[in-house]
C-alpha cells in the first residue's frame, strides 16, 4: 500500500476513486454490530484506504472520492473460495478532474474516428454559476471541513454541467451525433445536471436555525392528509434514508394529484418521478455523512432531520400549488 500511496501522490491531475467490494457470503453474527451489510463492509473496506493514503501517503483529501459497492460488482463466481477471494477486493479508479479533459483527449482522432469528441471554440459560456452556501458554516452537527469538502463537489458538478453542454451542442453542429463519444456524453449529462441541481435543493433546505414545522401550516395539513400522522411521514422518510446503497432521498409531490410521496433516487438519474415537484431533498451518498459519522448514517439522518429549513420547503410546496392552480384556470379558459 505504500508503493500505491508514492505512485498516486505523483498523480495531480487526476480524481482518484476507491471503490470497495465483497464476496456475497452474508455478515456474521460477530460482526452485525460493525457492518448490518456487506454495503457497509465494503464502504468501511474503501474508507480505510482513503484515510491510509490521506494520513500516511500524504494526499490531497479533495481528490479521493469512496464507493462501496458490496457484492454487486463481482470479477469471479462466489460459488467457491477462490473466486469470493478475488471478489474481496479494493479497485483505484482515475479519472479526468472535468470532462474538458476528457474531451482534449479524444480529439486527436475526433474527425476522422466515429467515436471522436471534439471542441469547438466559441459559444463555450458558462449556462449556470456555482450558488454559495457559506451560511451554513458552522450547522450544528455537521463540520465545516466536511461541508466545504461537499461545497467543492458540487461546484464540480457545475463545471461538468457546463463543459457538457458546450460539447455536445458542439458535435451536433459537426454532425457527430451518430458517434459513441455524443451517446455517452448525452448519457452523462442527466447525471451531471441531476447532480448539480439536487444538491443546490439539499444545501437550499439546511439552516442553522431550525424550526418544528408549524402545525397549522398548509404543508404540515397536507402531510397528515397523505401520511394519516406527521410521525408517520418523518418515519418513512428516515426509514427511506436508511436503505442500502447511495443516492437521495426526496419528498415529492404529484401536480396532477398533489399527493406527496417519499421517494429514493439512485445515484442522481434513476427512481425520480416524472413532473414531480421535489420539497425536501436529503443527500445519503458517502460524502454527505462518512467525515463526520463513519457508517453510522442513521445519526447522520437524526441531524439532518433537526437541520431542516421548514420556510425553504414550505415556500417550494406554495410555488407547486399556484403552479398548479395557474395549469387548471388556464385549462379552463381555454375550454
Amino acid at each position: 500500500m505504500k508503493s500505491v500511496g508514492e505512485m498516486l501522490k505523483k498523480v495531480a491531475d487526476k480524481q482518484i476513486r476507491i471503490d470497495g467490494h465483497t464476496d456475497n457470503v452474508p455478515i456474521g453474527a460477530g460482526l452485525k454490530d460493525r457492518f448490518p451489510s456487506n454495503w457497509e463492509l465494503s464502504t468501511a473496506r474503501a474508507t480505510s484506504v482513503v484515510r491510509y493514503l490521506i494520513d500516511e501517503g500524504g494526499l490531497v483529501p479533495e481528490l479521493l472520492t469512496v464507493a462501496g459497492h458490496a457484492d454487486t460488482q463481482p470479477v469471479a463466481s462466489n460459488d467457491s473460495e477462490e473466486g469470493r477471494t478475488k471478489n474481496r477486493r479494493i479497485e483505484i479508479a482515475l479519472y479526468p478532474k472535468d470532462l474538458k479533459s476528457l474531451a482534449e483527449s479524444c480529439r486527436g482522432h475526433s474527425l476522422s474516428e466515429d467515436d471522436g469528441v471534439v471542441i469547438v471554440k466559441g459559444g463555450g459560456a458558462m449556462i449556470y454559476q456555482a450558488k454559495s452556501f457559506g451560511h451554513l458554516k458552522g450547522l450544528r452537527d455537521f463540520s465545516d471541513s466536511m461541508m466545504k469538502n461537499h461545497f467543492a463537489l458540487y461546484q464540480g458538478y457545475v463545471k461538468n454541467t457546463n463543459q457538457l453542454a458546450t460539447l455536445l451542442l458542439s458535435m451536433v453542429k459537426l454532425g457527430k451525433t451518430g458517434t459513441m463519444g455524443y451517446a455517452e456524453l448525452k448519457r452523462r449529462f442527466g447525471w451531471e445536471f441531476n447532480g448539480m441541481r439536487l444538491h443546490e435543493l439539499y444545501f437550499e433546505n439546511l439552516t442553522k436555525r431550525s424550526a418544528p414545522l408549524k402545525k397549522l401550516s398548509p404543508l404540515y395539513q397536507k402531510i397528515q392528509q397523505d401520511f394519516g400522522q406527521f410521525s408517520t411521514w418523518e418515519r418513512g422518510f428516515m426509514g427511506v434514508g436508511g436503505m442500502r446503497g447511495i443516492g437521495w432521498v426526496v419528498l415529492t409531490r404529484d401536480p396532477s394529484t398533489g399527493r406527496l410521496f417519499n421517494i429514493w433516487m439512485d445515484e442522481h438519474d434513476a427512481g425520480f418521478l416524472v413532473g414531480s415537484t421535489p420539497l425536501l431533498v436529503m443527500d445519503v451518498f458517502e460524502h454527505a455523512y462518512l467525515q463526520d459519522y463513519g457508517l453510522n448514517r442513521t445519526a447522520y439522518v437524526q441531524a439532518f432531520m433537526k437541520a431542516i429549513d421548514w420556510s425553504v420547503v414550505e415556500r417550494r410546496f406554495g410555488a407547486s400549488m399556484r403552479d398548479q392552480n395557474q395549469v387548471v384556470a388556464a385549462r379552463r379558459k381555454a375550454s
